[in-house]
């Protein structure tokens, strides 16, 4: 596949830019540490996109990714399912790699992912996981170059306007940076660059909440998820909640846990696949958030969350 344009959810037009190089009304865009003149999008050439799957006993994908001017990234997810035990456990695992390329328009980016994923059906239309990943963290030491400086959040701070320093860092109150007393600074990276779904919450990782996730704040890391699924014996009602916690920055340049609790439920005014509303549905969907550490180095505390919508599906 290969795409040369894309449309953010809450845009009316195809263009030549990413949730990553550009300044969109429904996320926070390019990092400040980019600088984009006047306000405008990076222009790359879009993505290219290949996959090899196999299913059999196991099930296995490996994706290869283009995000050209930005990233090439390597995805393998595998699955395998005891489908003839009780409860059908199952085990999943994925892994990814990720490396700046071409012009690297966002910075240097180094990345890697590992993740594994448990579940089990112990009565019927009940489902539990229990997932993690994880995200190493990366890091140099360098003389900062004039205008940027490392701020007494630990994190990187432009005191000239105009400068870029090139590093995809992480956000959101996650600290990137720590000055050493030779003068030297050292960069704390390793995030997953993701330009097509950043701040959406819709990646792949097993440990995305509603809210948050290992991607979306662009920070290595650790997280960890549990949830449970519930339906109707009829299937017209879902109920799903999860619990996760995340380990963003180091016990070096310091640290922000956060956790989130959500849930997440719909209901279907008809069976599903039947009747001439089978695909008429409402959903209503909660999260809340709690961050520690954001006195020292910014980010939300507290953040609550409610989404409901109303959908036929033709």
């Amino acid at each position: 596949m290969y795409m040369d344009r894309f449309e953010s959810r809450a845009s009316s037009a195809f263009d030549n830019a990413t949730m990553l190089t550009s300044h969109p009304v429904d996320g926070p865009g390019g990092a400040g540490n980019i600088f984009t003149p006047g306000g405008s999008p990076i222009t790359t050439s879009g993505l290219g996109y290949g996959r090899i799957g196999f299913t059999g006993t196991v099930t296995a994908n490996l994706h290869y990714y283009d995000f050209i001017d930005i990233a090439n990234a390597l995805w393998l997810d595998g699955k395998y399912t005891w489908a003839k035990s009780y409860s059908k456990p199952f085990i999943a695992v994925q892994a990814g790699t990720e490396q700046n390329t071409g012009r690297a328009v966002i910075g240097k980016i180094s990345s890697t992912i590992l993740g594994v994923q448990v579940g089990v059906s112990p009565w019927k239309n009940v489902d539990m996981t229990v997932g993690y990943d994880y995200i190493p963290q990366q890091s140099d030491t360098i003389t900062l170059p004039a205008g940027v400086a490392c701020g007494t959040n630990n994190q990187i701070k432009i005191t000239t306007p105009g400068v870029t320093f090139p590093y995809f860092l992480p956000s959101g109150g996650t600290t990137n940076c720590l000055a050493n007393s030779s003068g030297m600074t050292t960069i704390y990276y390793g995030g997953w660059a993701s330009p097509y779904t950043d701040s959406y919450a819709t990646d792949a990782l097993f440990t995305t909440s509603i809210s948050q996730g290992l991607i979306d704040r662009r920070s290595p890391g650790s997280g960890v998820k549990f949830a449970v699924t519930l339906q109707t014996a009829d299937h017209r009602g879902r109920l799903i909640a999860s619990q996760a916690y995340y380990q963003y920055g180091s016990s070096t340049s310091g640290s922000s846990p956060t956790q989130e609790t959500n849930v997440d439920g719909t209901w279907f005014f008809r069976k599903p696949g039947s009747g001439p509303y089978h695909g008429l549905l409402i959903r209503h969907r909660y999260a809340e958030r709690d961050q520690k550490n954001t006195l020292l180095f910014g980010g939300i505390p507290v953040f609550k969350y409610n989404r409901t919508q109303l959908e036929f599906d033709f």
